[in-house]
């Protein structure tokens, strides 16, 4: 209702009037609870409103849903005769204003070792953000089927914040932060016969570890860094690749010809489907979100 008013108003040919948007115990005032959350639609909108029609004249009124009918009628009839207020909230027969507040932020940036040779992210017990550190790691030496890479670049993405915030059962056993990276392998093991030291690769480690320098893993798991592309290209690639491939080969054997469908193609996984599928030769339909 709402929406179509207002639609109304903003068709071509309409004055511009002013819109005064009333509503009762939608503002939360000190330590008090907000009584009806659903009228902060209204309160969300109208400031979309303002934002995209300059010309529009809007007040946001929100009355004390503890007063009687009669004193939020006398409140309301002297605001709209006397106020000059965007944002307005009575309570206890007080007006109060929406206003801007200056703060002071801490500093709580994470620091990086004094010695930056060998580290790692320590996950704190807390499964707080503000609570990472970095700690130091130990030298590991390579099994016969393993590398150590030293990492020049890794990616970040919704998993690895899991993986600290712990929201879940899925992510209490979870380690790793920054699976996906690139750089430089400094040792092999015995049986490595596909790569050499100072090969530059693409990676993927899974059991532990956060934002390492130094990673120790399985050979399988890791690629020759395509030519020209950069260990950030690079380190964008092992997860979303690996996940689509996967999905759309191993799983689905997709053949050329054959129709795919992906939905949120805007994503990273999404995004290297269409490639993984464009390859193949699919006939591709693809969904974004519009939010």
């Amino acid at each position: 209702m709402f929406l179509k008013m207002i639609q109304t108003i903003l068709s071509p040919g309409s004055s511009s009037p002013k819109i005064t948007i009333v509503t009762v115990g939608v503002v939360r005032e000190g330590d008090q609870k907000i009584i009806s959350p659903n009228g902060g639609i209204l309160w969300g909108m109208s400031r979309t409103l303002r934002s995209e029609n300059s010309d529009l004249q809007i007040t946001n009124i929100d009355l004390d849903p503890n007063a009687t009918c009669e004193s939020n009628t006398e409140a309301l009839l002297h605001m709209l005769l006397s106020s000059k207020q965007d944002f307005v909230a009575v309570r206890n027969n007080q007006l109060f204003k929406l206003k801007l507040k200056r703060v002071k932020i801490q500093d709580s940036s994470l620091q990086l070792p004094t010695m930056p040779n060998r580290f790692e992210l320590i996950l704190p017990k807390s499964n707080k953000i503000n609570d990472l550190t970095f700690g130091t790691l130990q030298k590991k030496t390579p099994g016969q089927n393993e590398v150590v890479i030293h990492v020049k670049a890794a990616a970040l993405n919704f998993r690895d914040l899991f993986s600290v915030l712990k929201p879940t059962e899925d992510f209490k056993k979870s380690a790793a932060v920054g699976s996906d990276m690139a750089g430089v392998i400094t040792a092999i093991g015995s049986g490595v016969k596909r790569f050499r030291v100072g090969d530059e690769v693409v990676g993927y480690f899974y059991e532990s570890g956060g934002l390492p320098s130094h990673v120790t893993v399985s050979s399988d798991l890791v690629a020759k860094l395509p030519p020209n592309w950069t260990f950030e290209d690079g380190s964008t690639l092992p997860t979303a690749f690996a996940t689509a491939y996967y999905s759309l080969v191993t799983v689905g054997k997709l053949q050329k010809g054959e129709t795919d469908l992906i939905h949120t193609a805007s994503g990273g996984v999404g995004l290297a489907a269409i490639q993984v599928a464009k390859n193949i030769g699919a006939r591709i339909f693809a969904t974004a979100g519009s939010q």
